[in-house]
């Protein structure tokens, strides 16, 4: 934060703030008070000051440390549709934020209203009438459950399915078989299933995974559902993972 201590003082008043950011607008930009303001602990005024920065991407970074996951994948989108260049590395890096946020630290209120919708049905899906959760144990169900909640949140965003998919592509095939389930997608499920286990040096692994390959292309053949997979809104919103 070099340069700004001479803006400590001004941080319980926005107005002056705003004038005084004005004023020095050659070396000072709204992204970087606000980054001051949630420094010092002021986080309400933080959030007014982001509100007010023009430059989507200058936004996401204080968003994520802020713990606003959702605030920062709609930044990052807003940043890639005017710059299409930055899309995917600026998208990535708030999805996986978000995902860390809902999935790994448990803040299920970062998911919003879909979100919530899937965790509690997932829930309530492998609970009802099944102490064994259909194979899962307590805490998988809730670790799927949340996974569910983001999946749901990220299927609303047409541009971000797609890009998301292809992050996974390179760096978590388990996850990114469990969003094609989520998204309904039995064709590039199965098509990722044969491609991992043509990579599978393990007999009894590649066995097992091309059994799955084989039931995903029957389920879509007989037009079955590929599971559980939350609210089905958004289905068709990610893009060919075909690479």
């Amino acid at each position: 934060m070099t340069g700004l201590t001479k803006w400590q003082d001004l941080l319980g008043n926005e107005g002056a703030l705003q004038h005084a950011a004005r004023v020095a607008s050659l070396r000072v930009n709204i992204g970087d008070l606000a980054s001051l303001a949630y420094h010092e602990g002021n986080t309400e005024l933080a959030g007014r000051l982001l509100a007010r920065e023009p430059q989507a991407e200058r936004r996401v970074p204080l968003l994520l440390r802020m713990g606003l996951g959702m605030r920062a994948l709609e930044a990052a989108i807003e940043a890639g549709d005017r710059n299409p260049g930055s899309r995917s590395d600026l998208l990535v890096t708030a999805l996986l934020a978000l995902r860390e946020l809902i999935v790994d630290k448990g803040v299920l209120s970062a998911a919003e209203a879909d979100g919530r919708l899937a965790y509690e049905t997932f829930k309530a899906e492998h609970s009802r009438d099944d102490p064994s959760h259909g194979g899962l144990t307590s805490q998988e169900v809730e670790d799927r459950a949340l996974e569910a909640a983001f999946f749901a949140l990220v299927s609303r965003h047409r541009s971000a399915t797609p890009i998301l998919a292809s992050a996974l592509r390179r760096r978590d095939s388990s996850l990114l078989r469990r969003l094609l389930s989520h998204l309904q997608r039995p064709m590039d499920l199965a098509e990722l299933q044969l491609q991992v286990a043509s990579a599978c040096s393990a007999r009894s692994a590649r066995r097992r995974l091309l059994g799955g390959a084989r039931r995903t292309f029957v389920a879509a053949a007989e037009g079955r559902s590929l599971g559980f997979a939350g609210p089905r809104a958004g289905a068709a919103a990610v893009g060919s993972t075909s690479q």
